[in-house]
This record gives structure tokens, C-alpha cells and sequence, in this order.
């Protein structure tokens, strides 16, 4: 296994500037120094379902990471696959360059934190809209400062994601099983067979249209039902990391497990010759990213 380039932000470094501004006012307090999973480290670290995973409390490379009741999960190394359309009539391919997924972090909560004022603090940090150089995404109905516990996720793309795109629609999606039940999880249909939200019960997405711009989405999915959701969750891009902040208290599992997803496509979803490319972490038919 190899460390990080050292030249190259990692998902780890968009989520530790995220704990670091919101650290003064919630349970990520406690923040470590640059030492941890050093590369004398990686030795130790577990192999998981053909993915390498550090898993302890310490980031290499990175002073910000919390130490206070998180149970950092990152995975690296990640496979290069075919990824198929969710029509299954649509040959799978590798994605394109773009969508190329670099690494993936995962900070599951394993002890409740008390509502100290953490969402006023990510608040001012990461607004709703976009800036010069950051875009955050949110439920335009609850788009004041999220309240509780949160989770964060976050994964780095070989490419940063255009946020203006003549062409190209997209579908940034984050699912999850956020009950822990996995006999109610959505099926898709024939048609669709290939999912990226399968066999999950919740997603939070954003959505691009060309000529309309970024729309935040986030729904239940639990047996096979279509509701829409309120959420306080943030969708951060910041080149080419993207990251998902979310109250806690929006699952019922403490510690719900989650699929990252992105698809592109011109318009057809690849079905009718149009152009599309999909990346899916853990892949369909894996276990999904939690503890």
C-alpha cells in the first residue's frame, strides 16, 4: 500500500478544514496532531472487502482530524471497475477519467455529542450558495444552521466536478441504510436493476440541469416508497473533493452505512446513444461504507 501524494488534498483535508471551523463549538474539540497513520503505520491497517481502510482515531497528513467520539473510516487504493448503467440492457464500462475516484472518508459517530452550537458554526464557515472557490448545496426550506450531531462524509475525484455544464447532467447522490433494517430497503425494477440507490432506505443528492443549476434533494426509499424529505444537510464541493455534512438525529441508526454515487449523462441516462459515466463507492453488490 502507498501513502497519499503528498502534492495531492486528500477527501481527509476537505473534512479536516470542516471539523477544524466547526471544532470550537461541538464534540470535535479534540483534534490531533499531524502524527498517526504515518506511513510506518500502514502495516497494520485491515483489508476490507478488496479495498484498503485505515481505521483508528489519527489522519496522515492531516492536523485536523477529530479524536472525540468519531470512528474514522478512509479508504485508498480504490479499485478501478466497470460500473454499470442502471439499466442493465446498457453495457457497464470504466468510468471516465472525471469521475475517477481517488479515496473516500467516512467519519461515523460512535458516541452521541450534546447540540452545542456546532450548526451556527458551520454555518458562518460553509453558507448555503456558492463562493469563489467552494459551493455548497442545501434544502433551500431548511437552509438555516443545521442543529445536533452530524456525520461527515467526504471522497476526492481525480477531476474537480464542473459546477456549470452546457451539456451534461449529473446525479451526485449519497444513500443510505439509515435504519439498519435491510428487509425494507429499496428494489429497484427490472429496468433499473443496477441502482445506485439499491438496496438502501434514504438519499441525499444533488441534482444538475443544464440552463437550471444545482438542486438539492433528499427522500426515504423504505419499502420501495418515494417520500421526500426535509434535511438540514450540506453538500460541500471544493475542487475536486466533495463532502456530505448531515444531522445525525435525520437517522435512525446511530451509525447508518452509506454508498457514494455520481452519474453523468446528456440527457438519456445512456439508454438512447448518449454519452454517460458513473462512479459507485462501494460498489453494487459490496457491503455499504459504516462500521
Amino acid at each position: 500500500m502507498r501513502a497519499p501524494h503528498p502534492s495531492r488534498p486528500s477527501s481527509k483535508h476537505l473534512l479536516g478544514r470542516v471539523t477544524a471551523k466547526i471544532a470550537a463549538a461541538t464534540a470535535l474539540s479534540t483534534l490531533v496532531a499531524t502524527a498517526g497513520c504515518s506511513a510506518a503505520y500502514y502495516d497494520d491497517c485491515y483489508y476490507y472487502y478488496g479495498y484498503y481502510y485505515e481505521y483508528c482515531s489519527y489522519y496522515y497528513m492531516d492536523p485536523y482530524m477529530p479524536d472525540d467520539g468519531y470512528t474514522p473510516i478512509y479508504y485508498r487504493e480504490v479499485s478501478e471497475e466497470p460500473v454499470p448503467n442502471p439499466n442493465p440492457a446498457v453495457a457497464a464500462q470504466l468510468p471516465e477519467l472525471a469521475l475517477h475516484l481517488v479515496d473516500f472518508t467516512y467519519l461515523a459517530r460512535t458516541e452521541p455529542a450534546e447540540d452545542n452550537g456546532a450548526g451556527e458554526t458551520l454555518d458562518e464557515a460553509y453558507p448555503c450558495g456558492s463562493a469563489e472557490s467552494v459551493h455548497v448545496i442545501c434544502d433551500v426550506a431548511n437552509s438555516g444552521p443545521p442543529s445536533g450531531d452530524m456525520l461527515l462524509i467526504a471522497y476526492q475525484l481525480e477531476q474537480p466536478i464542473p459546477f456549470d455544464d452546457a451539456t451534461n447532467f449529473f446525479i451526485l447522490g449519497f444513500s443510505f441504510d439509515g435504519d439498519g433494517i435491510a428487509e425494507n430497503n429499496f428494489t429497484p425494477a427490472a429496468t433499473e436493476e443496477f441502482h445506485y440507490f439499491g438496496n438502501t432506505d434514504k438519499y441525499i443528492a444533488a441534482v444538475y440541469q443544464p440552463g437550471v443549476g444545482w438542486a438539492f434533494e433528499s427522500a426515504s426509499l423504505v419499502d420501495n416508497t418515494f417520500v421526500p424529505m426535509p434535511s438540514q444537510a450540506r453538500i460541500i464541493f471544493e475542487g475536486s473533493s466533495v463532502a456530505l455534512v448531515v444531522p445525525a438525529s435525520e437517522f435512525i441508526s446511530p451509525t447508518p452505512s452509506v454508498r457514494a454515487s455520481l452519474f453523468r449523462h446528456t440527457g438519456d441516462f445512456g439508454q438512447s446513444g448518449g454519452t454517460w459515466s458513473g462512479m459507485i463507492f462501494p460498489p453494487l453488490g459490496e457491503p455499504l461504507a459504516g462500521l
